[in-house]
C-alpha cells in the first residue's frame, strides 16, 4: 500500500532519498508505486536508522472497503510486536469472557431472589385465604345464630295465633327458617374442610419455603463468591493487558484497538496452510503468503481489515 508522506517530514524524506543512494538503492526503485513492497523495505531501513516509526512516518492506516490496507510496520522487531499483538488477542478474549460472566453472575443472583420472592408470596397468599376463610366461617356462625333465634321466636308465635290463615303463615316462616339454617351449617362444613385443607397446604408451604431459602442463601454466597473471583481476575487481566499494551508503538496500538472493536473484538487472525484469513474466511493472495510466512512485517487482511499471521 502507498504512504501518504506529511508535510512535516519532508526534510525526513531528503535525508532518506541520500541514504538510499549510498546504499545503493534506487530512488526510483524505492519509491516506485509498481512495487510497494520494495518500497516498504527501503523505508523501514530508513526509519531505522533515523528512529521513525513507519507507521506514524505514513500517518497510519483508515480504511473503508476491501481494497485498502493499513501500512505495514517494518523493522527487526516485527516479530516481537506480532507476538505482543497475539498475546493482545488472548488477553482481551480473556476480558470479554470475564466481562460476559461477570455481567451474568448479578442476573443470577437476581433470579434467585426474585424465585425466593415467589415462594414467599405463596406463602402469603395461602395465609390470606386462611385468614379470609377464617373471617366468612365466624360470620356464617353468626348467621346461623341468628337463623336458630329467628326460628325460636316463630315457633313461639305458633301459640299466639288465632286463626289457621295466621298459622299457616308462620308454618311456612318456620320452613323458611329451617332452610336457611341448614344453608348456613352446609357453607359452614365447607368453610371448616377448607380451613383444614388450606392448614396443611400452608404447612407445606411453609415448609418447602424455609428449604428453598436456605438453597438460595448457598446458592447466592456461592455466586457471590464467584462474582469476587472474577472480578479480581479482571483485574489483574486488565492490568496485564495494560502493561503488555505499552510494548507497541502508540500507532500500532491504536490500529489493533480500533479494529478491535470493529471487528467483533478479534483484532488478530491466523492464516493456516488453506490460505485464507482465520478471521473472514476470505482467500490470501500467494504473494502477500509469501511475506506472511517470510515475517518480513505486520500484514493485515485486504478483505477484514484484521492483523494477520503465520500458523502451522
Amino acid at each position: 500500500m502507498a504512504c501518504r508522506r506529511r508535510p512535516g517530514l519532508r526534510s525526513a524524506v531528503n535525508r532518506f532519498d541520500a541514504l538510499s543512494r549510498s546504499d545503493a538503492f534506487s530512488r526510483s526503485d524505492a519509491f516506485s508505486r509498481s512495487d510497494a513492497f520494495s518500497r516498504s523495505d527501503a523505508l523501514s531501513r530508513f526509519c531505522a536508522r533515523n528512529r521513525f516509526d513507519a507507521l506514524s512516518w505514513c500517518g497510519g492506516g483508515e480504511w473503508g472497503g476491501a481494497n485498502i490496507v493499513p501500512v505495514l510496520l517494518m523493522g527487526d522487531n516485527v516479530d516481537a510486536q506480532l507476538q505482543t499483538l497475539i498475546d493482545l488477542q488472548g488477553f482481551d478474549a480473556k476480558i470479554a469472557g470475564l466481562e460476559s460472566e461477570a455481567a451474568r453472575l448479578p442476573r443470577q443472583i437476581e433470579a434467585l431472589q426474585t424465585a425466593l420472592a415467589e415462594a414467599k408470596k405463596t406463602v402469603e397468599t395461602i395465609k390470606t385465604k386462611v385468614d379470609s376463610t377464617r373471617k366468612d366461617l365466624r360470620t356464617k356462625e353468626k348467621d346461623l345464630e341468628v337463623a336458630n333465634v329467628k326460628r325460636q321466636k316463630l315457633e313461639a308465635r305458633l301459640y299466639e295465633v288465632k286463626t289457621n290463615k295466621e298459622y299457616s303463615a308462620v308454618l311456612l316462616e318456620i320452613e323458611e327458617a329451617k332452610q336457611e339454617k341448614a344453608k348456613t351449617e352446609e357453607e359452614i362444613l365447607g368453610l371448616m374442610e377448607m380451613q383444614e385443607r388450606l392448614a396443611v397446604d400452608i404447612k407445606d408451604a411453609e415448609q418447602r419455603f424455609k428449604t428453598r431459602e436456605e438453597q438460595a442463601r448457598q446458592d447466592e454466597a456461592a455466586v457471590r463468591k464467584k462474582l469476587a473471583t472474577v472480578e479480581q481476575e479482571l483485574g489483574i487481566v486488565r492490568a496485564q493487558r495494560a502493561s503488555r499494551a505499552k510494548e507497541l508503538p502508540v500507532g500500532v496500538l491504536a490500529s489493533y484497538d480500533r479494529i478491535l472493536k470493529a471487528r467483533g473484538g478479534v483484532a488478530v487472525a491466523a492464516v493456516s496452510a488453506a490460505g485464507v484469513c482465520g478471521g473472514c474466511r476470505v482467500g490470501i493472495r500467494p504473494q502477500a503468503l509469501q511475506e506472511l510466512r517470510g515475517a518480513t512485517g505486520l500484514m493485515v487482511c485486504e478483505s477484514c481489515g484484521r492483523y494477520l499471521y503465520w500458523q502451522e
